[in-house]
């Protein structure tokens, strides 16, 4: 809610300051900042305790889900945090709170100012392998999902031999049971 509130403030303040200015243009103003990589100052400090408030482990989800592009499932989200999808769950119930994401259909999005902050968060606190490993999961995730709908519709479909667990059926279990490990 403080990230809204202060958000709200910062745009209102922006609207005084520059009375001739269009709506537009102040979302384009905060739009553009955000795709230079720069956010304004009391947004940055409004997401910077929200960012605190969090325990160790959310906000590894959190740096995690700016590595992805859109909407993402809490499969996907465990996938990419490297946990088991009830603590994904529970992590992306606690995101929604902190107002830092959005829930819509059973899919979770980051605004992207928010993916902004973390993001970089996630180049200063994370090594690269960090990141990269997040990836593959993602990736191999998406690879079992894909040939289980493959596999469920009863076609046969190529996937690298190199990719560990190809031979099973059901992601979920499957990835749940590699995290186990």
């Amino acid at each position: 809610l403080e990230f809204r509130r202060v958000l709200f403030r910062s745009v209102g303040r922006q609207v005084c300051r520059r009375p001739d200015w269009a709506l537009a243009d102040h979302t384009d103003r905060l739009t553009a900042g955000a795709a230079a990589g720069r956010l304004d100052e009391q947004l940055e400090r409004a997401l910077a305790a929200s960012y605190q408030a969090l325990p160790i482990a959310h906000r590894a989800l959190a740096r995690a889900l700016a590595l992805h592009p859109g909407r993402i499932d809490e499969h996907a989200a465990a996938a990419l945090a490297g946990v088991g999808v009830p603590a994904a769950g529970t992590g992306l119930i606690e995101l929604g709170r902190a107002n830092l994401l959005t829930r819509t259909n059973g899919r979770y999005a980051l605004h992207d100012l928010v993916r902004l902050y973390l993001t970089v968060r996630s180049w200063d606190e994370d090594p690269p392998a960090a990141r990269r490993g997040a990836w593959i999961r993602l990736v191999r995730y998406y690879l079992l999902s894909a040939r289980a709908a493959v596999t469920a519709a009863g076609e046969e479909i190529m996937f690298p031999p190199e990719l560990p667990m190809a031979a099973r059926t059901d992601p979920v279990r499957d990835f749940e049971s590699a995290v186990a490990a």
